[in-house]
Formats: structure tokens, sequence, C-alpha cells
């Protein structure tokens, strides 16, 4: 847990929820450990999370436990998620929802970074890329180290890879938080990594294949090793760099028709 997500317990919810929303909103999951929609929600709420940086707290209750507190509001099914602000409830869902959709209940509710900080971070991101563009890799791992926060973790990470370091790469993966490894930017960059080992491995077709994912031509990629899977769907190196592929993509949806795709070629 962190200052941002957090455990609550009934004699808590007036301090940590109710008056803690008059400053930040705060995002309450009410879970059970029994309960496994609970449990394929709670990655995707880390992620929402995530995107509010500063902006959102995320609490936890854990219905099993909280079984009074859970009663008192009227929670009959789970997963369930209420958003407090101003000390009252002002949305809410009930199942497992897809993060687009719980990042667009959240906006109206959610206050933004300020504009200064956002053209700030973006122009320091903009400046570490231009040295990775320009093979200056100390200088770029210079600027990194001056970003703030999980940011200056993900910078590193990608200078690593344009260099085609994986074992720093991977070190510097390993090093991340537990909260920053469940986001989706790490969860692509840990994707970039392996697609660097297997390159290594790869010849032909496969290797101009992953040279696509790897140049962010991404459905182009998966387009040709899913041609690839269909003339030999027992090769392993190509179901390896497919779902490694998957992990790049942010749309849920695209990700499970490719899936099919693959899973009807090889079964």
């Amino acid at each position: 847990m962190t200052e941002y997500k957090y455990d609550v317990t009934t004699d808590e919810f007036q301090n940590l929820v109710i008056e803690r929303s008059s400053s930040l909103p705060v995002l309450v999951d009410f879970w059970a450990d029994w309960c496994e929609p609970c449990k394929m929600l709670m990655p995707v709420l880390d992620n929402v999370l995530a995107r509010f940086p500063e902006s959102l707290y995320l609490a936890k209750v854990d219905t099993d436990k909280e079984q009074m507190l859970a009663m008192q509001l009227g929670i009959r099914s789970l997963p369930t998620v209420v958003l407090f602000k101003d000390g009252q409830p002002v949305a809410n869902f009930m199942g497992v929802k897809p993060e687009a959709e719980i990042v667009a209940m959240l906006e109206p509710h959610v206050p933004v970074m300020e504009e200064s900080a956002k053209v700030e971070d973006s122009g320091a991101s903009s400046h570490i890329q231009a040295l990775i563009d320009a093979e200056q890799w100390d200088a770029a791992l210079h600027a990194a180290s001056d970003m703030e926060g999980d940011q200056a973790d993900l910078w590193r990470l990608r200078v690593f890879l344009a260099q085609k370091d994986g074992a720093q790469a991977q070190n510097c993966l390993d090093s991340f938080s537990d909260e920053l490894k469940k986001t989706s930017e790490a969860a692509g960059l840990a994707a970039r990594i392996k697609l660097l080992g297997l390159s290594a491995e790869a010849s032909g077709d496969l290797s101009s294949a992953i040279e696509k994912l790897e140049s962010d031509q991404i459905d182009v990629g998966i387009e040709q090793l899913l041609e690839l899977l269909k003339h030999n769907n027992g090769d392993q190196g190509i179901r390896k760099t497919l779902i490694a592929a998957f992990d790049l993509l942010d749309d849920a949806k695209v990700v499970s028709a490719y899936r099919r795709r693959m899973a009807a070629l090889v079964f």
C-alpha cells in the first residue's frame, strides 16, 4: 500500500474516506478474497490510480472483515466501487469494467494536473526523447534522473531499451515499485524487453515482424506474426513473440480479438 492506496476499516472510514474526500476524491473498492471478479478488477484500479497521480485516493474495504460497514452502505454485490467527493458518493459501478470506462466515470470529478506541470513534464520527456534519438545515452540517463518519481524509472528503462541493453533494462524493471510494475506503461516496457531477447534469436520473416513491433508498427507486426503462425503453428518463437506483442496494446477488445485469432490457429 502507498500514500494514495490503502486499506480501510469500519473505524477508519469516516476519517480516511468521508473527511479525506474533502481534499481529494476517494475511490473505494469493496472486495472479498473469495471474489474472483474482485481480483480481476484490482490491477485495473491500480492502473486507473496511476493515471491520476496525486489527484485520487484508492481505499480498499475487505467486506469479509468489515461486514457491518458494507451493510450500512448498502453494498449488495462484489466488486462494488464507489467514488466519494466532498463527503458524498458521486459515482459508482459494480462488476469488472474496462480501464477506459472507469477513467471516463472519474474525469468529471477528479482534479487534473496543473497545466504548467503538464507542460513541464512534456518538455522534459521531449528533451529525453531527443537525446535518445541522438544516441546521447549518458545525457539521456542524466536527464531521466532529474524527472520526478516513477517517470525517472520509466525513462531510464526506455534509454536502456534504445541502447538494446536487455540486461540493464531488466535490472531497471526489477527495481520498479510493486505499484509501478502493475501499470500499463510498465507492462508495455516489459514486453519490449522480451522482444529484445526474442529478436536476438530470430531470423528471416520472424525478425522482420519483430522489427515492425519495435518501430511501433504494432498491428502490422501482429498481422505478420499471425500469418507466420498459420503456416507453422508449432513454432514457439512465433507464439512467444505474439504474446509479448499483445502487451504493447492498450485496447483490451483489440487484444481479445487477436488472442481469439491466435487460438484458432494453434488449436
